[in-house]
């Protein structure tokens, strides 16, 4: 691949992972945005994960975070070498406890699915 269309991929994957932000600098030279907000991607999401909105991807680094913050919804699956999750939220503390794993992963590789419309 030409450079130049690395760096058309690479600013493609940085816009598709940047939801309206601060200033991101790829290389030597920087990309500017209002605010980043860097989420888990859907298409990274790992099959061992429970059915449900909340899920692990493939870039988990195995930190512990989700585990200590919501060890009954995120356990470490041992053939993988990282987390994911055993069992989506029931409660309203767990689903609290999901969120603030979610918002505590260093790498954020958990993602949550949009809340689908009642009918």
């Amino acid at each position: 691949m030409h450079f130049s269309q690395q760096w058309q991929s690479s600013k493609l994957l940085m816009s598709a992972r940047i939801v309206a932000g601060q200033t991101a600098n790829l290389g030597s030279s920087p990309l500017h945005f209002h605010k980043v907000t860097i989420m888990a991607l859907p298409n990274l999401r790992l099959a061992e994960n429970a059915p449900g909105p909340y899920y692990v991807t493939s870039e988990c680094i195995d930190c512990d975070i989700c585990r200590e913050t919501a060890a009954g919804i995120f356990r470490r699956h041992d053939d993988l070498g990282f987390s994911v999750v055993i069992r989506q939220p029931a409660t309203d503390t767990e689903h609290q406890l999901a969120k603030e794993a979610l918002e505590g992963c260093p790498v954020e590789a958990i993602g949550r699915e949009a809340d689908s419309p009642s009918s």
